[in-house]
Order: structure tokens, then sequence, then C-alpha cells
């Protein structure tokens, strides 16, 4: 499941920035006594976590790619240029980057950027994570 999910570290700063959309998985803290894994978390679907458990206090949750996709705007404008968003996946590695469509050269799957016409990059090992790390910089920045 970890590879169709974002990973803790980027639920936690998820949370930590407001993400508010449900989403079908979540990280829930192990309790004693249950095998632990990944710093003490197990991922699972929302809801199945044990009764007594504070969900809002005690999860994280974990988006799969579509879910963070709902939620990032076709394009963003800044004081300089409008950017269109684009998500591809080449030699095994996920990007997620907006791009100045206007300033975009090279050819599909072998992409050539101009630095200043990118507004940010991300070259990550899963779908859900490279969109999470652009959400992440987008509301860090003010931008959503």
């Amino acid at each position: 499941m970890n590879k169709h999910t974002t990973d803790l570290e980027r639920s936690k700063k998820l949370k930590e920035l407001g993400w508010e959309k449900p989403t079908l998985f979540m990280w829930y803290p192990i309790k004693e006594g249950i095998h632990k894994i990944n710093d003490n978390y197990l991922i699972c679907e929302y809801g199945r976590a044990p009764q007594g458990w504070d969900f809002k206090k005690e999860s994280y949750p974990a988006p799969i790619a579509s879910e963070i996709l709902e939620e990032l705007p076709e394009e963003v404008e800044t004081k300089s240029n409008m950017f269109y968003f684009e998500l591809y996946k080449f030699n095994g590695v996920y990007t997620a980057c907006y791009q100045s469509k206007k300033e975009y050269v090279g050819e599909l799957h072998n992409p050539v950027f101009a630095n200043d016409k990118l507004l940010k990059l991300f070259d990550v090992d899963t779908p859900a994570n490279a969109l999470a790390d652009m959400w992440i910089y987008l509301k860090e920045n003010k931008l959503i």
C-alpha cells in the first residue's frame, strides 16, 4: 500500500499544513502489543483503526495520487509568469512540476526546462509523494 499513498513523513506535513480532504487511507499509531512498523504507525483504510482512537489527533491522512491531484490547481500565477501543472514518469521516477507553457522546450519523455521558467519540480519514487511534495510547496509558499 505504501507505493499508492503518501509516506508517513509527507502525511504528517500534509496534516500540519491543514490538509482537509477526506482520504481513503490513514496512518494510525500502533498501540502496545501490536507488531510495530514504520515509526510505530500502520496504514489502513479510514475508520478501520480500533475503537476509541481519536482519528483527528492520532492519525495522519495518507492520500492516494488522485486525491491529491484533485486538490492541485491546473495553473498557478505569480507576479512574473503563469505556470501549468505537469505530472509524468520517466526512467522509473515520477515528476510533478509547474512549467511555463510558452518557455517549454524539449521532447515528450525528455523535457528540458529553463530554470527561471519552472515554478518547482519534484522527482520522487511514487506519484503520491511527488504530488504531495507539490501540494506542500504550494501551501508553504501561499500559492494555494
